[in-house]
């Protein structure tokens, strides 16, 4: 199949021009089959992948409309899944303009902030989707579960508490929520029990995952 007929995964046809853009191993600078043998990339060489991505994510944008809120929220959810994160970041921002995915959008904005390392950036986004009125019961729970985890990986754990407080208000039995509480408060919790990464994505697929 040629490229300009083949659709990307979200769907969207490939510009007609894409694969002329590609220069391939055995090709010269002009697109040419190069006469000569083909030369191997060596171990020392890489692929900037980022800008690949960069350019595969311009190519796309650029059929989708500014107001496809929730193609744009598939874009970030595919390219959070290849580790793409400052491109899920931009992809899920615009979709956060549409006032029914702004909580879910912006805590998936702190899920790649905070799979970066970035918790400064994660606990932002996340104050950011708890101040957006049009949120679910079920999407503010999520949202201080997930400030009241960040606040006590950094040891701020009355904000832990106050956090966890409104989670019992909404949900009660939610997750270890209650257990986490009397930790915190009795200042018992230790290493051991601290939620981990398969936690945190667990919560969000419960909560904040649209289905297609």
């Amino acid at each position: 199949m040629d490229s300009d007929a083949q659709p990307s995964v979200l769907g969207i046809g490939l510009p007609a021009d894409y694969g002329a853009r590609v220069t391939l191993p055995d090709q010269d600078d002009t697109g040419q089959q190069s006469s000569g043998p083909v030369r191997r990339r060596s171990s020392t060489e890489s692929v900037d992948v980022e800008s690949f991505f960069q350019a595969f994510h311009s190519d796309i944008a650029s059929q989708v409309s500014e107001d496809d809120s929730r193609m744009h929220y598939d874009i970030g959810l595919a390219c959070l899944e290849m580790g793409q994160m400052s491109i899920a970041i931009e992809a899920f921002r615009r979709a956060s303009k549409d006032p029914s995915l702004a909580c879910v959008s912006l805590s998936m904005i702190a899920s790649a902030w905070r799979s970066a390392g970035r918790l400064d950036d994660a606990l932002d986004a996340l104050h950011e989707a708890a101040s957006v009125r049009q949120k679910s019961r079920a999407e503010e729970t999520g949202v201080h579960y997930e400030l009241a985890v960040l606040y006590e990986i950094r040891g701020e754990r009355m904000l832990a508490i106050h956090h966890l407080e409104h989670v019992l208000f909404l949900a009660p039995d939610f997750r270890d929520a209650r257990v986490r509480y009397e930790a915190l408060r009795q200042g018992t919790m230790s290493e051991d029990s601290n939620v981990t990464d398969q936690e945190i994505d667990r919560v969000l697929d419960d909560l904040f995952m649209i289905d297609p």
